[in-house]
């Protein structure tokens, strides 16, 4: 039987209770619970059509397209927030990384996953995930490993005497919320929302 321990402290804490919405934290149990020995979770999709459709029998909306974007508007959220990293692998298919799970649960030697070529992708710094600095310019596709950029550094490669620049950084999700003029998640309108997702897309 598989168990996992929760971390009360971490689920108390203002970040975690006060900075992202209900169903973030519905979404994060749930895939939670789903996590491997290391934390990957390779069944996000089914766990996000299993919640919509109990949403679904169980509640009383009545327009139904309302919801339609709550979970993946959710799971955007968990990633915006810094609780999961998303991989995609050759075949575009999706597996996230609970970066918290050793705050949650104990690490022992053995443990074990099928997802080994993304965790050469990531260190553990005090019991928390956190990309190796060398991957930390690529979208985290595994046909793209070769193109890592090191350091946010872009490098001139004609044959003369180059200096190397610092490459702009990009728009991150802090940059959106400060423009907004709102700190957290929770404070957007849902056109914001939906403004933020386009961004993200776009830079795939």
């Amino acid at each position: 039987m598989k168990q996992r321990l929760i971390n009360c402290d971490f689920l108390n804490s203002e970040a975690f209770n006060d900075k992202i919405s209900n169903k973030a934290k519905l979404l994060y149990f749930t895939m939670f619970i789903n996590g491997d020995d290391r934390g990957f979770v390779g069944n996000t999709n089914s766990i996000i059509a299993t919640l919509k459709k109990n949403d679904d029998e169980f509640t009383n909306q009545v327009d139904f397209s309302l919801i339609e974007n709550d979970y993946p508007s959710a799971l955007l959220e968990l990633i915006n927030m810094g609780y999961l990293y998303e991989f995609r692998d050759n075949h575009e298919n999706k597996v996230h990384l609970i970066r918290h799970w050793f705050i949650h649960n104990k690490w022992r030697k053995g443990l074990s996953t099928n997802y080994g070529s993304f965790l050469k992708l990531v260190d553990l710094v005090e019991y928390k995930y956190v990309l190796k600095e060398s991957n930390k310019e690529i979208k985290l596709n595994e046909n793209k490993i070769n193109e890592i950029k090191v350091n946010e550094i872009k490098v001139n490669t004609s044959n003369d005497n180059q200096e190397m620049e610092e490459e702009s950084k990009p728009y991150s999700f802090s940059d959106f919320l400060r423009d907004k003029g709102v700190s957290s998640f929770n404070e957007l309108t849902p056109e914001q929302i939906e403004e933020w997702k386009q961004i993200c897309i776009k830079d795939l």
